[in-house]
């Protein structure tokens, strides 16, 4: 009789069951494991008790399972520092204004929109045109055709020099040359109001005047 338990203690120390309920069962806790085994030592044999071998065989497996606990502690303590810490680093951005890939920008009542491009060899002139978000063209300007990376600013007012009305403004830029021409992607400023971790994957959000992107996303910070 007391063989039979002996012998089921040790089953269930090293076979766990599935629980009543019928939901699967893989994997011990600590506190599982630990009852386990001091319940085997309980109903063991005492003249036949547990061979030294397997004793410490179970010992090393508890321990795998503490340390296991332990690794998964460590790891989300570690989790929520660095987050912490990317924060913090995330906060000195507060304030700067950084450029990233948009054609759209909002104007308020003072100031107007700055970016850039890259201009490809071979282009002998690049414009730019400021519409409203209807469509209809406010302003069109010449920047240098200069090969590479070139600003430019539009100051916030239509052609006529009337101060363009607070709202969402349309950028495209254009390189030319001869009879041809060419779509060119702009980078436009925006203003860093705060940061925020992304719960998706704990990377560092930042918003900006123009919206919330991926610190990724910026190719410039000022």
């Amino acid at each position: 009789m007391i063989d039979s338990i002996g012998s089921a203690a040790a089953t269930s120390l090293t076979t766990p069951t599935s629980p009543s309920d019928g939901t699967s069962r893989t994997a011990l806790g600590q506190n599982e494991f630990l009852t386990l085994m001091i319940t085997q030592l309980r109903n063991q044999d005492p003249f036949k008790p547990l061979e030294p071998t397997e004793f410490l065989g179970q010992l090393a497996q508890f321990g795998t399972v503490s340390g296991i606990e332990g690794v998964k502690a460590s790891l989300g303590d570690l989790s929520a520092s660095l987050q912490g810490t990317q924060l913090l680093n995330g906060a000195s951005l507060i304030g700067h204004s950084a450029l990233l890939r948009a054609n759209s920008a909002p104007v308020r009542d003072s100031g107007g929109i700055a970016g850039g491009v890259d201009v490809p060899g071979g282009y002998n002139s690049v414009e730019i045109t400021v519409a409203d978000i209807a469509g209809t063209e406010i302003r069109r300007f010449q920047i240098p055709a200069q090969s590479g990376w070139t600003r430019f600013e539009w100051d916030g007012r239509d052609a006529t020099g009337e101060k363009a009305v607070p709202g969402q403004y349309v950028i495209r830029a254009t390189a030319g040359t001869g009879n041809s021409s060419s779509a060119l992607a702009t980078w436009l400023e925006a203003r860093i109001d705060s940061v925020a971790v992304d719960p998706t994957n704990a990377s560092l959000l930042v918003n900006t005047s123009m919206g919330a992107v991926p610190l990724t996303a910026l190719r410039q910070i000022q």
